[in-house]
């Protein structure tokens, strides 16, 4: 689920855009082409092992764990950039960089993990109680 700034959104003061930068860059890549097939994995072992869980709760656990892999494979295409610019980075392709990163993090993985928190503690109660 990747986050899609708005124009309003763009920084000023560097003339950096985030809706540039990000738009695009991660929407068809293979990161998010990896959603759907691994949220078909884990759907069936879910609903396995949460036997009293709802259809909602397994499909929003479903869900934050696919977007959180998303998340962690995002990232480290991110650091992997940051890897290949050496000693000198570019300071305006580093201040793009750093923007992303902090998009990838601080903007997509906390829906994911406010909601994912509760879930997993259901499911792990219900284990218990099984």
């Amino acid at each position: 689920m990747a986050y899609t700034p708005k124009p309003e959104d763009a920084s000023q003061s560097s003339g950096i855009s985030l809706r540039n930068s990000w738009e695009g860059q991660f929407k068809d890549s293979p990161e998010t082409a990896e959603i759907l097939p691994l949220q078909a994995k884990l759907s069936p072992i879910l609903k396995q092992a949460w036997k009293g869980g709802s259809p909602n709760d397994i499909s929003f656990l479903t869900a934050d764990l696919a977007g959180l892999w998303e998340v962690s494979r995002v990232h480290i295409k991110l650091v992997n950039k940051l890897i290949k610019m050496k000693r000198r980075p570019n300071r305006k392709a580093l201040q793009q960089l750093l923007i992303d990163i902090e998009i990838n993090w601080f903007s997509d993985a906390p829906g994911h993990l406010k909601t994912m928190k509760g879930e997993i503690g259901r499911l792990r109660k219900s284990l218990w109680t099984d």
